[in-house]
């Protein structure tokens, strides 16, 4: 087959290919929704109307709202992680794609999620390492997260890379 008999997304990736270059498939990963009103109907149903528990929500437990920025869903809670990764496990499955790459892969802001699973779990995990403070517990759910993205992704196809956008938290230490 030429490459235009071919579907869009073998045809980009083939592209890529022929031209020396990688693909990465590019996922905004825990944010769902962009806008200041609700998506539209479909079928199947967004992920917020099929999960509207999946919110982040902020420090006082309230989901967050629809707004003018992102809606982000909540990496502390098992089916979001979940539904990202057989997404990821679909893509590197069913498509040569020499990468995957994580936007986006982290909370809404310090104040989030405070969601029932994330506060759960962080008091478990305050059980049995005192002192643990809640950045320091969301980073490490992160971090957990990208290495079993990185198990996913690589399993089937162990030559994909697993990059990420990270923002970093500067500190200026030398006044």
């Amino acid at each position: 087959k030429s490459l235009f008999e071919l579907g869009h997304d073998v045809l980009a990736i083939a592209g890529a290919h022929a031209r020396g270059l990688e693909l990465h498939a590019w996922l905004n990963t825990f944010t769902a929704w962009s806008g200041t009103a609700p998506p539209p109907a479909s079928d199947p149903p967004h992920i917020l109307y099929a999960h509207p528990e999946w919110r982040q929500a902020g420090a006082d437990g309230v989901p967050m709202a629809w707004n003018s920025s992102y809606t982000w869903v909540s990496p502390g809670i098992p089916g979001v992680r979940d539904h990202i990764l057989t997404v990821i496990d679909d893509i590197v499955s069913r498509y040569a794609v020499d990468g995957i790459h994580l936007d986006y892969v982290r909370y809404a802001g310090p104040s989030y999620s405070h969601d029932p699973w994330s506060e759960a779990a962080y008091a478990a995990a305050v059980a049995s390492a005192p002192g643990l403070s809640w950045g320091d517990h969301q980073r490490d759910v992160l971090s957990d997260f990208v290495g079993t993205v990185t198990a996913t992704a690589t399993a089937p196809a162990p030559a994909v890379k697993v990059t990420a956008a990270v923002w970093g938290i500067h500190q200026d230490v030398f006044g």
